[in-house]
């Protein structure tokens, strides 16, 4: 099987650029793959990357030219609002691409109940399929009208991190052996809620002096008004010792570090749509226990939540309920030692190559 895939590719500065590399890498042991990328360039990958199209120029004929100069069997979309901004140009791709031949699939990474979105899912369930990384962004999309045999669900992949020696880590973060950190990794930007796990902590700090919070991330896109919020965070955060920020992008390399010196990590996203969240899964792979809001991003763990009675979930917006969180995990190791083992049982559930074989099945199913 040829499978052309289109998404944002490393060196671009992107969640799902990431997330593509550990797909294709993963795909191309058993298929041919070839990457039309936004940002990316050729590196030590053993399959052709080329550096294709801009969200903000014409994608549509520079993805359109691309594939046409050697046809695959599938072409595979990696799909948020902002990487493709011109939903008509896209569905006109679409189009252009169907009268060529390849089997088309979108993999969602956002999904929307309601609205103009759900108009647009209509629209191009009529001229792909759909990837989804779970249930509840199936149910979305048959909710809204798509057809349930075009939409496969496959869960976001997971990889076991190899974590560096933990003493030299918490050194190198300013961490005491006795400390008890919690971590906030990722761009930030308003619906991440940090503001309200920054006022969470503040509580925290001021009933448990060992517990520090470590904040790692660049201002969302680099956009002044992300820019603005996190200095609105800062100030709201005071300070406090036990409180640091490193306001920039962390390269894969340097991610380590920074698990292996947490002890919990915290994902407070106010975020109403359906999606998954890739530093969920870094922390399933660290083997580090996590606390995450009621956002339905989180709902691939729902079921393990509810099976294990793990008292991991927040109400989103809830300062309060965030702080008595954040004690109890810190307070009691077996909570934190059932909540990794759950979470580890998904983490072998969702290994790369099982994603990948997913992957590869959906597209040679035919509809």
């Amino acid at each position: 099987m040829k499978i052309a895939m289109v998404s944002t590719y490393p060196p671009f500065p992107c969640g799902i650029a990431t997330y593509t590399a550990n797909l294709a890498r993963r795909i191309a042991a058993a298929a041919e793959v070839a990457v039309c990328s936004e940002g990316g360039a050729q590196g030590d990958d053993p399959f052709a990357v080329h550096a294709t199209y801009s969200r903000r120029g014409d994608y549509r004929a520079a993805i359109r030219d691309a594939i046409a100069r050697d046809v695959p069997d599938c072409v595979h979309f990696q799909h948020a609002p902002d990487l493709f901004p011109d939903s008509g140009a896209l569905l006109a791709l679409m189009d252009d691409l169907a009268a060529l031949g390849p089997r088309i699939f979108i993999t969602l990474h956002t999904v929307h109940s309601g609205g103009a979105p759900t108009r647009f899912y209509r629209e191009l369930a009529k001229r792909s399929d759909f990837i989804v990384h779970s249930a509840l962004c199936r149910d979305f999309l048959i909710r809204a009208g798509v057809p349930e045999g075009a939409v496969h669900v496959v869960p976001h992949g997971t990889e076991a991190m190899a974590l560096p020696d933990r003493g030299g880590a918490r050194r190198e973060l300013g961490l005491a052996e006795d400390d008890f950190a919690f971590l906030f990794f990722g761009a930030i930007h308003g619906q991440k809620n940090l503001h309200t796990v920054v006022r969470a902590f503040r509580t925290v700090a001021g009933k448990s002096p060992r517990c520090r919070f470590v904040l790692v991330g660049a201002a969302g896109r680099r956009l002044w008004y992300n820019k603005l919020y996190v200095r609105a965070c800062r100030a709201l955060s005071g300070p406090e010792a036990n409180v640091s920020w490193e306001d920039r992008y962390v390269r894969d390399d340097e991610i380590p570090r920074y698990f292996s010196a947490c002890d919990a990590i915290l994902l407070p996203y106010w975020q109403r749509y359906a999606s998954a969240s890739g530093v969920l899964h870094l922390a399933v792979g660290a083997g580090r226990p996590v606390l995450c809001s009621d956002s339905p991003k989180f709902s691939e763990i729902w079921g393990i939540v509810e099976r294990e009675k793990l008292s991991i979930v927040v109400p989103t917006l809830s300062a309060g309920k965030w702080a008595a969180a954040m004690l109890s995990l810190s307070d009691d190791p077996a909570l934190r030692e059932r909540t990794c083992a759950a979470l580890k049982e998904y983490a072998l559930a969702t290994t790369w190559e099982k994603v990948a074989a997913q992957h590869l099945e959906a597209f040679a199913a035919v509809r």
